[in-house]
């Protein structure tokens, strides 16, 4: 099978998306052929079967280049590939959809979001299937929906008791944002006499950034210079090492789906809190309604819930596993190119 796979960025440095450059070395293992269009372009290292094409967003190039960039790929490179895959960007479906039809091309988008918008319902007439992590993380109604797991590269994201830490760290990672109640995780380690909480990530929007403004100033306010610790943009390859030496991950997002984080964080056997109502179901988590228990009494029930045997990680990599998820995708689009 020769596939095309349209997505954000080739940078497996990225702080947000870097993990897809597993993906698509666990998509190079089962494919004849793998064509790659992204809208920027980074650091990786990817096998000879796999061609990146960027659209040159990394070089500042316009919107309208970017289009005509596409439509070259897509057509002039007709005969590389043989099925589609769109990872997270609906809009691509409909540009383009009707000419993969036109093409025969089965269509396929991978999509996580709770936001349910035109550019998805219009996708969804075109693909022969949405992909998605778990059943909260696409709102669409359809049959087309196929829930994988999260695609966790647990051969990288392990425990290793030799870097836990000897003081209480709390973790949290993402985005710093008001969707992710960065603020309100600091206002709880306040009071939390003896843990330190580390924050892996940094501001993206306007809104953010000024967000992040506000909590560092909080900090300062507070005297927490020395329990709050502000690592801004970390990697992804080199987020293991926080995971690692992590007591506990905190997660209240506000997202409506699954955060990859928090199952990074479980695949490394950190203790996990959240009030993600996503991760209510998710073996090993520690769920807790904000509306009933104060976030720093979670923090403080479960801080020391260490010193036995656990599972999560076998867990994670049964239910979420990036052999499992690629696995399922490419299985699928076989089937259909079979049939």
């Amino acid at each position: 099978m020769k596939l095309l796979i349209i997505t954000q960025k080739v940078n497996k440095d990225d702080q947000i998306l870097g993990f897809f450059h597993a993906w698509l070395l666990e998509f190079s293992k089962q494919v004849e052929q793998l064509t790659v269009i992204c809208l920027e372009e980074g650091e990786h290292d990817l096998p000879e079967n796999v061609n990146v094409l960027s659209l040159g967003k990394e070089h500042n190039t316009s919107r309208i280049k970017r289009v005509l960039l596409l439509a070259k790929y897509v057509i002039g490179k007709r005969q590389d590939y043989d099925t589609v895959l769109v990872h997270m960007n609906p809009v691509y479906v409909v540009l383009f959809g009707w000419y993969w039809k036109l093409a025969k091309k089965p269509i396929s988008l991978w999509y996580m979001h709770r936001c349910v918008d035109m550019k998805l319902r219009i996708a969804e007439k075109f693909v022969e299937r949405i992909f998605t992590g778990s059943e909260h993380s696409l709102r669409l109604n359809t049959d087309k929906k196929i829930v994988t797991g999260h695609g966790i590269d647990t051969t990288y994201f392990l425990s290793d008791v030799s870097k836990k830490s000897n003081t209480p760290y709390v973790l949290t990672v993402g985005r710093i944002s008001p969707a992710k109640q960065t603020m309100e995780i600091i206002r709880a380690m306040r009071d939390v006499l003896d843990a330190v909480l580390h924050i892996v990530g940094d501001a993206v929007t306007k809104i953010d950034k000024k967000y992040l403004v506000e909590c560092k100033k909080f900090v300062e306010d507070n005297n927490l210079q020395e329990r709050i610790i502000f690592h801004g943009a970390v990697p992804h390859n080199e987020t293991r090492d926080f995971y690692q030496q992590a007591t506990m991950f905190v997660n209240i997002s506000k997202t409506g789906s699954l955060d990859k984080v928090l199952l990074e964080a479980l695949a490394c056997e950190a203790v996990v809190v959240t009030s993600n109502d996503a991760g209510k179901d998710v073996e090993g988590v520690h769920y807790f309604d904000e509306s009933e228990t104060p976030l720093v009494d979670m923090i403080t029930a479960n801080i020391h819930s260490t010193g036995y045997i656990r599972a999560d990680h076998e867990y994670v990599e049964a239910e979420h596993g990036l052999k499992r998820l690629i696995n399922k995708i490419v299985s699928q689009m076989k089937n259909e190119n079979t049939n």
